[in-house]
């Protein structure tokens, strides 16, 4: 057989394999970091590629969580509590702060609008805002027994003021149809509203609130007009119309409000609001300054099926009469008001304010009620003033209940007035009411109201009729 060692001797044998081994070794070990550095690029790729692939569904997933969000009810943050409790719900709810829905006051079908988050709203393609529209229409006929010339909405306070005839009138009214628009986003932890309300009251686009509210987690800020923080919204007895009850705090106002939660039941909400001196009674027109916002502040205390709250009023009357140095009088108040459900079908409800100068906060006194002035001899009384209201509620069954109640409200004359100045007055109601179908409730209710002067006075019986739709 013929070997290689015979030709070329086994040492340079040796070493020409060495040499192939080494060229292998090193052929394969350059080979190995070249396909090594394809699969990595290839491997970098296709980890690109599935994480393009993730994010895309992420992306995916969070817009169908917030299309739900949308649709299903969620639980506001602490700085949010849910909307002041109208007279067809059950659930207790703070009432300084304005409302995760619809203004609920003269609202007979809030609970069925609470069944969306969020009812009749789209949102804005690739923006985390949601638009919508709200309303409803609202149609009343009533009959008064002993005045004539009243408005829908009735005030005890005003019988007589404008005319005094004890005639009797009939009238058909839908000034209490509303329109409103509501716009909502989120960023980060931040939830932000706008909403915008009018009703149609005076035959005219009458504006009704406008706000917008800021929510975090260190509670919320609210700017614009709305209720007044001083009135407790969770004490006004469902009314056909408008619970204007006598005794009952009763403004909207513009504002700047901060409200906070001190723990899981204890809020509190202060606001500087719109201040006014013009609700004043003087024999002649005069010149006033508001210098200074009216200030409140309000502890609202919830339980499972109650709540307290306990609010304080300061403001400040100013008459500024030309080339004469000013003058006036610090108003102020305390309003408290409390609910309780007694089992699942009745709700008791109180509220009491006294104070001085209150004037156009409270229901059931003129709007001039808050200081008498005899400017010529510089003169100015912050007149004192009470008020009380309170009602129950009893649901007869799923789509009816009727709600019972009484307020009362006086004022202090002053002794130069003439005797026809209101110094008190009365209301009160009874009303049974159905919510037919979705959206669609109908009620009567029957209502008194008197006026009491420094001398004389005057009453009014008033029966109602009316439907809401939506």
């Amino acid at each position: 057989m013929f070997h290689l060692t015979e030709v070329c001797g086994q040492e340079a044998v040796h070493r020409t394999i060495r040499r192939c081994a080494h060229f292998l070794l090193a052929a394969w070990a350059a080979t190995a970091a070249l396909l090594a550095q394809g699969d990595a690029s290839a491997e970098l790729a296709q980890l690109k590629q599935e994480a393009q692939q993730q994010r895309a569904a992420l992306d995916r997933l969070l817009a169908r969580i917030e299309a739900l969000e949308a649709r299903t009810p969620t639980a506001p943050v602490p700085a949010t509590p849910p909307e002041p409790v109208s007279a067809t719900q059950t659930a207790p709810a703070p009432a300084s702060e304005p409302p995760v829905q619809r203004d609920s006051v003269g609202d007979l079908n809030t609970a069925q609008v609470l069944a969306g988050e969020f009812p009749g709203a789209i949102g804005l393609p690739g923006r985390d805002i949601s638009l919508g529209i709200t309303g409803f229409v609202k149609t009343i006929v009533f009959q008064d027994s002993n005045s004539e010339t009243r408005s829908v909405i009735f005030l005890p306070a005003l019988l007589g003021a404008s005319r005094d005839d004890r005639n009797g009138a009939s009238a058909i009214s839908s000034e209490l149809t509303r329109l409103g628009f509501d716009a909502r986003a989120r960023l980060g932890t931040s939830r932000f509203r706008g909403y915008i309300e009018y009703d149609l009251f005076g035959n005219t686009l009458n504006w009704r609130h406008g706000y917008l509210t800021w929510d975090d987690r260190w509670g919320q800020i609210l700017a614009g007009k709305y209720w007044s923080n001083f009135m407790d919204l969770q004490t006004l007895p469902e009314g056909l119309s408008e619970p204007t009850a006598s005794g009952a705090i009763f403004a909207r106002q513009g504002q700047f409000r901060f409200t906070r939660p001190l723990s899981k039941r204890l809020s509190w909400a202060t606001s500087f609001e719109d201040p006014a001196s013009s609700d004043i009674t003087v024999a002649a027109p005069v010149k006033t300054r508001t210098a200074f916002p009216d200030i409140t502040t309000a502890f609202t205390l919830r339980g499972e099926a109650s709540h307290l709250r306990i609010g304080g009023l300061v403001r400040r009357i100013t008459i500024d009469p030309d080339g004469q140095p000013n003058f006036g009088a610090t108003g102020w108040g305390v309003n408290v008001g409390a609910h309780a459900d007694l089992g699942s079908r009745d709700r008791l409800v109180f509220a009491g304010v006294y104070g001085k100068g209150l004037g156009r906060y409270l229901l059931g006194i003129l709007p001039t009620g808050g200081a008498f002035v005899d400017e010529p001899s510089r003169y100015i009384a912050a007149r004192p003033s009470f008020g009380l209201v309170t009602s129950i509620r009893h649901r007869w069954n799923k789509p009816c209940r009727s709600t019972v109640g009484v307020g009362y409200a006086s004022v202090e004359t002053d002794r130069l007035q003439p005797d026809t100045a209101l110094r008190a007055s009365l209301y009160g109601l009874a009303n049974y009411m159905c919510t037919v179908s979705r959206f669609v409730t109908i009620g009567g209710e029957y209502t008194y109201g008197r006026r009491w002067n420094k001398s004389g006075g005057q009453d009014n019986n008033r029966f109602a009729f009316g439907m809401q739709l939506f």
